[in-house]
């Protein structure tokens, strides 16, 4: 299994470091990657062996998607 970041990943890693505004392009790149976080975690429960290392995996997938959920909903907010 490769636990390296996927292309998708790697262009909104790029798209971040552009520090975009506080504003439509922000939430949209949070909501993305959010979505693809969720998308990956149901990938890995699927497909992927019920071992230690997948299940630290996963965990950190969750994690990542409640801190980045946490970003979204305050960009809304600040709205």
């Amino acid at each position: 299994m490769s636990y390296g970041p996927t292309n998708e990943q790697r262009e909104l890693i790029e798209m971040l470091r552009g520090k975009p505004t506080v504003g439509e392009q922000l939430v949209d790149i949070v909501f993305h990657t959010l979505y693809k976080l969720h998308e990956e975690h149901h990938r890995v429960i699927l497909r992927e062996p019920d071992d230690l290392e997948t299940k630290a995996y996963r965990a950190g997938l969750h994690f990542a998607e409640r801190k980045l959920l946490e970003v979204y909903e305050s960009i809304k907010e600040a709205k």
